[in-house]
């Protein structure tokens, strides 16, 4: 409740809400060996939100940001941690390229997350500007200069994906 509390406080819309109360959904089918830890629960969530979501007719918009935020909550809260080409993959799984908006809803609920814990209420979330700005980075590559060096096919996306890693990499030179 104490995450909701804070996705109502940062944001009004309903699906961002709704992604950050399911968001860890999968500890609750977390083995209980590994109790009290929750290893994994983030692709758990993921089957549990689909499930529920399908039982309770969710429309799709709100089921896929919650799977998202499910499965990407961690790598974000940790960002610090990653290397660039993980930074990237988080980028390109959360289909942030394509869907910026849905992109900034997922970091408002992280955001939300991160702040709905005792004493962590008004803390500053830097986490969700050094995605931003990674985003932003790799959004600088050109396509078209790809194609004038001559790549084809499959070749076309393996030199965006390296030259995202790459702009990551770099980004505090």
């Amino acid at each position: 409740m104490m995450v909701l509390e804070q996705a109502s406080l940062l944001t009004e819309d309903t699906v961002t809400r709704f992604a950050a109360v399911c968001h860890d959904l999968g500890k609750g089918v977390t083995p209980r060996e590994q109790w009290p830890s929750h290893h994994g629960h983030e692709k758990l969530g993921i089957k549990v939100i689909a499930k529920l979501c399908k039982r309770l007719r969710v429309p799709s918009q709100y089921t896929r940001l919650a799977k998202i935020v499910s499965e990407f909550h961690l790598h974000l809260h940790r960002i610090e941690e990653l290397n660039p080409r993980t930074i990237v993959r988080v980028l390109e799984k959360t289909d942030a390229f394509r869907k910026p908006q849905r992109f900034e809803k997922f970091l408002t609920a992280c955001e939300a997350d991160f702040r709905g814990r005792t004493g962590f209420e008004k803390r500053e979330y830097p986490q969700s500007q050094k995605m931003r700005d990674s985003l932003n980075a790799c959004q600088k590559i050109s396509v078209q200069e790809i194609l004038e060096e001559g790549y084809t096919g499959p070749q076309i996306s393996e030199q965006i994906h390296r030259r995202r890693v790459s702009k990551v990499k770099h980004m505090d030179d």
